[in-house]
């Protein structure tokens, strides 16, 4: 197995999921940003992220589904069921919307596209996760992201602290391991 080919294809995995997201996200920074000139479309990724996240989230956190691919995908339903109604609302004021600022979308996804291989760059040239010198907080980082990962439920289990869980700082954590679980990333790729 070419383990290069497979670390490409996990970063086109990556930018169509957030392309996906972005398209989903539209109605929602639509009505909610409806006031900006741009409407709201360069918040379109982080919002449908943050709202699929929620759905998932609220799934693992009460226990009416396990942290895994199954809360994953009855969140991304819900999600996915939300966001289809309000295009179906929106229809008409959205595609017209978007014919008229195609130039604006387009200027978003480049920005997004340049930022996301800007960052990935900068991990290619050091993915070392502990600086010879000043050492970091990159193992803990790690090991708070496979903890998230591997919880069952929320809040996910502290992994330097037997029998408690992590407190309230876990969520960006959960973003990336839900992103991370969607998409079959293990843990020490998905970290950088």
């Amino acid at each position: 197995k070419d383990t290069g080919l497979n670390e490409v294809m996990i970063v086109v995995r990556w930018i169509f999921l957030f392309l996906v997201l972005g398209v989903l996200g539209l109605p929602f920074v639509y009505k909610i940003f409806e006031i900006l000139p741009g409407k709201g479309v360069f918040f379109s990724k982080h919002l449908s992220l943050l709202l699929f996240c929620i759905f998932v989230w609220l799934l693992a956190s009460t226990k009416v589904s396990n942290f895994t691919k199954d809360a994953i995908y009855i969140g991304g339903a819900l999600f996915i069921i939300l966001s289809l109604a309000l295009y179906v609302f929106q229809w008409s004021r959205i595609l017209s919307w978007v014919k008229k600022e195609a130039g604006t979308i387009l200027i978003s996804e480049g920005l997004f596209l340049f930022a996301f291989l800007a960052f990935l760059f900068i991990r290619l040239a050091n993915p070392d996760l502990w600086h010879p010198y000043l050492g970091g907080e990159k193992p803990m980082e790690m090991a708070y992201l496979s903890a998230t990962m591997r919880s069952p439920f929320m809040p996910p289990y502290d992994p330097w602290f037997a029998g408690e869980h992590l407190n309230y700082y876990y969520w960006g954590y959960f973003l990336v391991a839900t992103m991370g679980n969607l998409l079959h990333i293990a843990p020490t790729l998905l970290f950088n």
